[in-house]
């Protein structure tokens, strides 16, 4: 689980787990609304160095339909869309991460 914080208070949370070998999911995002617009970024960034770090190659990204900034953030770190789901209101979505050699 990862937390952003505001001096002492929580102000962003999201669960990311290897569910698979190698294949990393990141679930039950939230941002506390007054903090959206940065904190998600930085989450974000943060779980992609910590997945690289245990050797992760893939990630994948569930996000409502209707959650446009969310969307927009996770097409501007290159995930791509790989299912949507109409009668849960959500989407799936893809990154395939590049190692660099040791």
């Amino acid at each position: 689980v990862l937390l952003s914080y505001s001096g002492s208070q929580a102000v962003g949370m999201s669960e990311v787990y290897e569910e698979f070998k190698e294949t990393w999911s990141i679930l039950s995002s939230w941002i506390k609304p007054q903090f959206r617009g940065g904190v998600g970024k930085r989450m974000l960034e943060m779980a992609i160095e910590e997945i690289k770090k245990r050797k992760g190659r893939t990630i994948l990204f569930g996000i409502k339909l209707k959650n446009d900034r969310a969307i927009h953030l996770a097409e501007s770190f290159g995930f791509k869309k790989t299912h949507e789901d109409l009668s849960s209101g959500s989407s799936s979505w893809k990154l395939d991460l590049k190692h660099e050699a040791s």
